[in-house]
């Protein structure tokens, strides 16, 4: 029996208190609106390697932690040697983002930048990511508050060590090197680990692979993601590839997992899909900019061949996953520097906004970089989506339905986020067994409801809601031409 608190949230993003049998409605996936370049990294400490973005909320605004660095040398026939930096970017309202001149790291005899650190392990050799949250854990010191997942992918004494460990800071901005998280995995992708107040612990999620022979730096086999747990962020459960319920194994390489704040138990994630075609066919030299993508062949062929995108999944428990087998956010239509290695790559956490329309409702900001690996400076662009708006329960103007299973229910009203055509249409219906005689049912039928609201109350006809109060009720919505992407007890 599913027992919802007052003021708690339910996403309709799964089937958790869906009745399949009675449900027609069906899951609706929406895409991201593509939004506009927010920062341009054209800094001689930057380039076109600037990737791996987490964000953390401060007191005041927001910042994100990202590399600043660069993928070739001069003339594009290998690797740049060029070091590789950590850097920050600050804003208040998390539409506009500015590099501070934090004062902290020299750069080409100046402090005047908004490096944190340098990605260089003394010991190990380069980290191959950074990425910080911001530790939740009432038990956490407070010189621990940031904590940062550091994969290391070196070759300081000739030998590669697959290794992850852990940094960690009081502001965010002077880090510690604290204690190696694990060495038994593939960790050089973006590792995320996050405080999960739920379950009482912390869950990081990592990168490895499955279904080859070869050793760690093969292409061969598939990229997957695993779950490890710990009580303390130094103890950690062994690395457990996650269950994506029978979808198809496919290769995805970031993960991007986070909680979603505002329904209780809900984990969402924005993995990169990584596809790689084995050989040039006739569609790559059709593709734009094919000279280039040659040049990134002849350095590496996958660099040339592979082309990502991002998908999105969610859990009720951060082990088992529904995953869209679609696209979330797709390359795009068909420009100089898209359809690579290297589209799809969201940022860690998502940043409340305003909406640029109106006396419309706040939406909620992803960011994404293009002109990856181009040879010229990178670029930050900023995706918007509606708020619980990433998956709803779809009815066509033919009609269907969504019914829940049974729940008891605490509270007065009912709050739905929708959003109809002019001619559709939602009703809502409420039941509950009579109290005096439990094979009679009890029934409260809304008014019609059509607009587009994350916030829409449920006036009722015959009655108020409040009278099925300490009762088991199950709900069920008529929809037409109807989008319904979560509902609140008030």
């Amino acid at each position: 029996m599913v027992h919802y608190k007052k003021g708690q949230r339910e996403v309709f993003w799964d089937e958790f208190n869906v009745n399949r049998s009675l449900t027609s409605a069906v899951l609706k996936q929406h895409e991201p609106r593509r939004e506009e370049i927010v920062i341009t990294f054209d800094k001689p400490w930057e380039g076109d390697g600037c990737n791996y973005y987490s964000i953390v909320k401060l007191a005041e605004g927001y910042r994100m932690y990202y590399f600043g660095w660069r993928m070739y040398n001069e003339d594009c026939t290998a690797h740049s040697t060029k070091k590789i930096y950590i850097c920050a970017l600050e804003s208040t309202d998390g539409i506009h983002w500015e590099r501070p001149d934090y004062g902290l790291y020299e750069f080409e005899g100046s402090t005047h930048n908004n490096i944190i650190m340098q990605a260089w392990d003394s010991e190990k050799g380069a980290m191959d990511n950074f990425t910080v949250f911001i530790d939740e854990n009432p038990a956490c010191p407070p010189e621990q508050k940031f904590k940062a997942t550091a994969g290391v992918d070196g070759f300081a004494d000739g030998t590669r060590y697959p290794e992850l460990f852990c940094y960690y800071s009081a502001d965010g901005l002077h880090w510690q090197k604290g204690w190696t998280i694990s060495d038994k995995n593939k960790y050089d992708s973006q590792n995320v680990a996050f405080w999960d107040k739920d379950a009482n612990e912390y869950k990081l999620y990592v990168r490895d692979f499955h279904g080859y022979k070869e050793n760690w730096v093969a292409n061969g086999g598939i990229r997957d993601i695993r779950v490890q747990t710990s009580k303390d962020f130094k103890t950690w459960t062994d690395a457990k590839l996650v269950d994506f319920k029978g979808s198809e194994d496919i290769p995805l390489y970031t993960n991007a997992v986070r909680k979603y704040e505002r329904a209780e138990g809900v984990y969402v994630g924005f993995p990169s899909r990584y596809m790689e075609r084995l050989d040039w066919t006739p569609n790559y030299d059709q593709l734009a900019n094919p000279d280039w993508r040659k040049v990134r062949t002849a350095i590496s062929p996958r660099y040339g061949l592979a082309v990502t995108d991002c998908v999105l999944m969610v859990s009720r428990d951060g082990f088992s996953w529904d995953r869209f087998d679609e696209a979330w956010m797709k390359p795009g239509i068909e420009r100089k520097w898209n359809w690579v290695y290297g589209d799809g790559y969201p940022s860690v956490g998502f940043v409340e906004t305003p909406s640029e329309l109106p006396f419309a409702p706040a939406e909620y900001s992803i960011f994404c970089s293009e002109k990856h690996w181009s040879n010229e400076p990178a670029e930050l662009r900023r995706y918007t989506f509606r708020k619980d708006g990433l998956i709803s329960r779809y009815a066509n103007y033919q009609g269907g339905k969504l019914v829940t299973h049974p729940f008891t229910f605490e509270g007065e009203e009912l709050s739905i986020n929708f959003s109809t055509s002019a001619r559709g249409i939602v009703v809502v219906r409420a039941y509950s067994r009579n109290d005096e005689d439990r094979n009679k049912t009890d029934c409260l039928t809304s008014w019609e409801l059509f607009g587009d609201s994350p916030d829409r109350k449920v006036p009722f006809r015959d009655g108020s809601l409040k009278d099925f109060a300490g009762r088991e009720i199950w709900l069920e919505f008529e929809m037409k031409e109807a989008d319904l992407y979560s509902m609140v007890i008030e």
